[in-house]
């Protein structure tokens, strides 16, 4: 989509300076991403509520053995269920 808008031109220089000098379109379309990027995570924390906090989460893992390893009780769980099965 082509617009026409006026940008302050200290500002301009001044965000392509910290980009990294680029173009002032690219300038427009990283700040557009940025605050995307940034509202994203405004609803995520919102989503996340006021719960337990996660700590570290494990992000990814591949094989059974690694959750072996993990410290379930940072967590809240028992690495190994109790008499209640929890």
């Amino acid at each position: 989509m082509r617009v026409t808008i006026e940008v302050d031109d200290a500002l301009m220089a001044e965000v392509r300076d910290i980009v990294g000098g680029r173009s002032k379109r690219d300038v427009v379309h990283r700040a557009l991403r940025a605050v995307v990027e940034q509202e994203l995570r405004r609803q995520l924390v919102r989503l996340r509520g006021d719960g337990m906090p996660l700590g570290d989460v494990p992000r990814r893992t591949f094989a059974g053995d690694e959750l072996a390893s993990v410290d379930w009780s940072a967590f809240g769980w028992a690495a190994e269920p109790d008499e209640t099965g929890r």
